[in-house]
């Protein structure tokens, strides 16, 4: 097993997002999770340019660009109202069924943004499989890993077979899992370099490596608490090597970043040496430990001595996302841990933090960006 083998996941890896409510309007509220998950349904079609209606069809552009213009009003319910509006016109519209699921997504009724989007796949035509990744993603907000399963394989994307070769190692499937993954590690993007990574664990001749491969698969389907409170075991099982203390590392900053410091310092305790050049690492999770635990002189010392000591950007990053385990009462302590560079793990932890407007300016242009201009 090659030093620092790790998984990408499709749903952007956010740690800590649970525990975060984000302000939408007075009326409107959704869980940094489903912000991110509402990212990825927005990825998954890029957005799609409008067709010109045929003689046959209606013409729902109006409503639809009404219901645009609302979105970036953050007006939710007037966007939904258009939504609605094009699909009476038009119910087999797939952009309307999509652009309405979106909404109920961002109102938090996922249940009732997979019935939208159930609707429109059978007219989805060549979008079909779109519709279907975005149908596992949120079955992977609810924790749904069946449907996950069925949706992300049906999809046929490289996208939704991850998804679903996750769901199905956290099923202990690993022979299916397999299956898909072969599939799509031919892919070039970030999802056939994860599949490749699942593979090395799956095939490694160590057994316990090789379970390893479920962990990474639970942290990606959401399920963070079971995942850092079940690698322990099996980290401490393998023989020692410069990737052992790695993985130890790793488990041992995403403990801390779902707020479960005990986990943490077990992790960090059991690492016999720090990887080559790690050491800022280290001493990066330890002041991350401390945040968990609230106590906010120790977790901003520790930072603060790690200036010009470690590489600026995984600073960067180990304070953005140290001041989102930060409880609420210590915001003004968890947004001066941020840096002013703009990035989207800074952006991300103002947006957690409460702080929209910062998280707007430090966002780069992309799909983060993007959703924050249209608030």
């Amino acid at each position: 097993m090659r030093e620092g083998t790790g998984t990408v996941s499709y749903i952007a890896d956010q740690p800590g997002s649970e525990r975060v409510r984000l302000r939408l309007s007075p009326s409107q509220r959704v869980t940094m999770p489903s912000v991110l998950l509402l990212l990825g349904l927005l990825a998954c079609s890029g957005g799609e340019a409008e067709q010109p209606a045929s003689p046959a069809t209606p013409d729902t552009s109006q409503q639809i660009a009404q219901a645009k213009a609302a979105l970036i009003d953050a007006d939710l319910d007037a966007a939904a109202a258009s939504y609605e509006a094009a699909l009476r016109a038009d119910p087999t519209n797939t952009e309307a069924g999509v652009g309405r699921a979106y909404v109920a997504a961002m109102s938090g009724d996922l249940d009732g943004a997979d019935k939208l989007l159930a609707a429109v796949q059978a007219t989805a035509g060549a979008k079909t499989g779109e519709v279907q990744l975005r149908r596992a993603l949120l079955a992977a907000q609810r924790g749904d890993a069946e449907a996950v399963i069925a949706q992300g394989t049906a999809s046929g994307t490289p996208a939704g077979k991850l998804m679903a070769a996750e769901a199905l190692l956290t099923e202990l499937e690993h022979d299916a899992a397999l299956e898909l993954l072969r599939e799509v590690v031919a892919d070039d993007s970030a999802v056939g370099e994860a599949a490749s990574r699942y593979l090395e664990f799956l095939e490694d001749e160590d057994p316990t490596v090789a379970a390893m491969a479920e962990n990474y698969a639970l942290w990606s389907m959401g399920e963070h608490s079971v995942a850092v409170s079940s690698v322990a075991p099996l980290i401490r099982a393998i023989s020692e090597s410069d990737w052992k203390n790695q993985e130890l590392l790793v488990w041992a900053g995403r403990a801390a970043a779902v707020g479960e410091p005990q986990a943490a310092s077990d992790l960090l305790e059991s690492i016999a040496f720090a990887p080559k050049g790690q050491s800022w690492r280290v001493r990066a999770t330890r002041a991350m430990i401390r945040c968990a635990e609230q106590d906010v002189r120790a977790c901003v010392d520790g930072f603060a001595q790690l200036e010009g000591a470690a590489p600026p950007v995984g600073l960067m990053h180990a304070k953005a996302t140290a001041a989102m385990v930060l409880d609420e009462e210590h915001r003004e302590i968890a947004l001066g841990l941020l840096d002013e560079r703009v990035s989207d793990a800074t952006a991300r932890a103002a947006l957690a933090v409460g702080d929209a407007e910062l998280a707007q300016r430090l966002a780069p242009s992309g799909l983060l960006a993007d959703f924050l201009s249209s608030r």
